[in-house]
């Protein structure tokens, strides 16, 4: 047998509209006819488990919208066998294929204009490269002639320490050559004393020599008259022979003296020669000096210079580099605006996200559409959703990947096998149901978005469930969430009212099972909105499994 079991949350409704308002205390306690059933245990038929009704939905549906303002120019055409018509619902589309087309040529011109501002920004953006390159070799060839500069530079310190070097050392000699010079002219000095001294001592030992000569003629003139003795002779011969030797001897210091003279002569001419190179060296050395430090101020003025140009040539690269960061950012700045501009026209064109199904088609030609306004809904259906609502008992039934039977309607009796994809974790507020979605491969297109299908969860344990009517269901109470019963309790021969919160879970037909009570359990199976709990009443004797309350 097949019983329909109805969605948990229109029972549930249902109850919540037709309870009514609290039960207002009656004055005094007057029989009310109140039926009344026993809670019962879950019957056979209904162990082979719950059955659910849900709906079929894809697994991704997509709402396309414009993001600009336009006309629609054109749609999708598509085949209808030799027909070639617009798109319309039902018909299958590719990623990416354009559906509808607004005219752009109001954006198109924003896009022209963004684009001849980057081409302009490029150009500006390549003369400033070019401008930065050539500032940069030109840094270089400054860095170079300044090298050179310094090179000079450092080359005529060099050339001027060494002609000071110079100069010192040529002095030096210059001292030297004045110290010889004066000690050759005291030399030629003391060499012409000599030679006037030799001089004196020549005349003197020729006026002796000339004496002892006289005195030896006349001693030998007497001699020879014996009239002299040999004594006398021989003293006189030894007197003219020491002052021949004398003469000779004085003739020699005289030609020594003389030969003195005449090389210190040579000695002092040599000294004033030297005197004069050396200083006529040190007149160069110092004339070298001169140019050296001309020089040195020349390449030092240069190196200023160069350096000047090293600094102008970096400050111009500097210029450059900041021109060309500035064009850069033009261009990106073009780009964007370019981007900005082309963004509307790709927007004039709506594209399929994914390959599905035209499930509804809201434009046409010719139709103004704003942004956000609802075109064309896309669904992928090589997947469908199974969904439907359950009550708090069968969530321990269902987890995630588990595999559920799901018959549906017009697709034969072929039984599917739909995977449990989500189980929501809070209830719904109104119906107190959670919502399951199943997951259908449905690869052949047979499966239709909106239709209906049965859900069969798993078999449920009878001592653990028992059914009560729908009708014996009323809200909890306003300060209270779920559902009640109102349970008939005897003691001491008085039965009162007792509100019995209860779990609900499966519907069959006009009855549900619960938790919370067990079975046996008489309770009020209509009217139970005017009960109150604690509320006395006297029952009737029982007729057909029913009796009668009074108050």
């Amino acid at each position: 047998m097949r019983a329909h079991s109805y969605q948990t949350a229109g029972f549930l409704l249902l109850i919540t509209t037709t309870a009514g308002c609290h039960r207002v205390a009656a004055h005094e306690e007057r029989p009310v006819a109140v039926q009344w059933v026993a809670a019962e245990l879950v019957s056979a038929s209904h162990h082979a488990g719950s059955r659910y009704t849900a709906s079929l939905v894809p697994d991704r549906q997509a709402v396309l919208a414009f993001k600009v303002t336009g006309y629609v120019t054109s749609l999708l055409q598509v085949h209808a066998g030799a027909i070639l018509r617009a798109v319309q619902p039902g018909d299958k589309v590719e990623k990416g294929a354009v559906i509808a087309q607004l005219n752009p040529a109001s954006y198109r011109s924003a896009e022209l204009q963004a684009l001849a501002g980057l081409k302009a920004a490029r150009a500006l953006d390549g003369a400033s490269q070019q401008a930065y390159e050539s500032a940069a070799e030109s840094v270089k060839e400054a860095r170079a002639a300044a090298t050179v500069t310094v090179q000079r530079r450092h080359a005529s310190v060099v050339t001027a320490h060494q002609a000071k070097a110079a100069v010192a050392i040529a002095q030096q000699l210059v001292r030297a050559a004045k110290i010889a010079h004066e000690q050759a002219l005291y030399r030629a000095q003391a060499a012409e004393e000599s030679v006037i001294a030799a001089a004196a001592l020549e005349r003197e030992a020729a006026a002796r020599f000339a004496l002892a000569k006289n005195d030896y003629s006349r001693a030998s003139y007497l001699y020879n008259r014996k009239s002299l003795p040999r004594a006398d002779y021989d003293r006189a011969t030894a007197q003219y022979d020491g002052a021949k030797a004398a003469v000779s001897a004085s003739a020699a210091q005289a030609a020594s003296a003389t030969a003195q003279q005449l090389e210190a002569a040579a000695a002092g001419r040599a000294a004033a020669t030297q005197v004069t190179q050396a200083v006529l060296a040190e007149e160069q050395a110092r004339d070298r000096l001169v140019q050296a430090q001309i020089s040195s101020d020349t390449a030092n003025t240069q190196s200023q210079a160069a350096d000047a140009a090293v600094a102008r040539a970096r400050a111009g690269r500097r210029g450059a580099q900041y021109s060309a960061l500035a064009s850069a950012a033009s261009v990106q700045q073009a780009r964007a605006s370019l981007m900005a501009a082309t963004i509307p026209v790709i927007d004039t064109r709506l594209k399929a996200p994914f390959a599905g199904l035209i499930l509804a088609r809201k434009i046409d030609i010719g139709d103004l559409v704003v942004p956000a306004a609802p075109a064309v809904v896309l669904a992928d259906t090589t997947h469908m959703r199974v969904v439907f609502g359950v009550p708090a008992s069968q969530l321990e039934q269902l987890r995630p990947g588990m595999v559920v039977p799901v018959q549906i309607e017009g697709a034969g009796d072929r039984i599917y096998d739909g995977v449990v994809y989500q189980v929501d974790a809070a209830a719904d507020p109104t119906t107190r149901v959670f919502q399951v979605q199943l997951r259908l491969t449905n690869r052949s297109q047979k499966l239709k978005a909106g239709m209906i299908a049965t859900v069969e969860l798993g078999k449920l344990s009878p001592a653990s469930a028992v059914m009560v009517p729908i009708s014996a269901l009323v809200p909890a109470g306003p300060n209270a969430s779920g559902y009640a019963v109102a349970a008939l309790q005897t003691a001491s021969g008085i039965t009162r009212i007792h509100m019995q919160p209860v779990i609900v879970g499966a519907i069959y037909g006009d009855r549900i099972t619960v938790t919370g009570i067990s079975t046996g359990t008489r309770i009020v199976a209509n009217g139970t909105s005017l009960m109150r709990d604690g509320e006395k009443v006297t029952l009737s004797t029982q007729r057909d499994g029913s009796s009668h309350a009074a108050r």
